[in-house]
């Protein structure tokens, strides 16, 4: 899969203060994406569109040195139960 480049300074602008949110608070570059199924439907495609938010994301804001390690990001999704308690 091809990679697009990500650039959040020229295509995404910082929301004005309202209710809970305030643009003061951006200053990190730390985050946390979320990709759901609004309808409720399960899908794989909620595990494919975060591979490819992943892929897309030219720095995430570690990286790996080695072939051994990862640069900490990652997916959490639930287990059905029925598939938990077969393959443990």
């Amino acid at each position: 899969m091809k990679s697009i480049p990500f650039h959040s300074d020229s295509e995404w602008k910082i929301p004005i203060k309202q209710g809970l949110y305030d643009p003061q608070n951006e200053h990190e570059a730390c985050g946390v994406g979320f990709i759901v199924a609004i309808d409720g439907k399960k899908s794989h495609k909620i595990l494919r569109d975060a591979q490819t938010l992943s892929e897309r994301m030219k720095h995430r804001g570690a990286c790996a040195c080695d072939d051994d390690t990862g640069d900490g990001a990652g997916v959490l999704s639930s287990i059905p139960h029925d598939l938990y308690v077969r393959e443990m």
